[in-house]
Parts: C-alpha cells; structure tokens; sequence
C-alpha cells in the first residue's frame, strides 16, 4: 500500500526486510502507484532502513510535471 502524507509517499510492504524483498517489493509498488517503470527508480539511501531516498528518472515531461503538481499540492496542504 502506498500514501502521500504531506508531500511524502509512505510504502506499507509485506515482504520480510530481509535478502532485499521489501526493497523488491516497495519498488514495485511505487511503480504501480506512478504508473512508471521499474528502470526509474533507484534508491540512493537508505537500502538497509525502513526510511529511503529515491531517485525517479528517465520518465517523460508530461509524467514529471504532473508528480511535481501532485506534490507541490500535497507540501501546501501541510
């Protein structure tokens, strides 16, 4: 399950945090809930703790700016 809270996507797993499944599991996920492709995302911190930073990439103009408004809205309602 995926929830914006105030700007921030929170990523329930079922998967163990073990051997990377949860990792596996929170990217596909998230995939899901951006409509993108797994080759766009990449965590760059945090690979070993519940809380993580990552990178979406390689997704078209129209697909970015519509994630910026959905964010920029969610930090307002904050």
């Amino acid at each position: 399950m995926v929830e914006e809270v105030g700007g921030v996507l929170i990523v329930h797993t079922k998967s163990p945090a073990e051997g990377g499944k949860a990792n596996r599991e929170m990217i596909t996920l998230l995939c899901e809930y951006l409509s993108i492709t797994a080759q766009s995302l990449k965590i760059i911190s945090g690979s070993l703790s519940p809380r993580k930073i990552v990178n979406v990439s390689n997704i078209d103009k129209s697909k970015r700016e519509e994630l910026a408004i959905r964010f920029q809205q969610a930090r307002k309602r904050r």
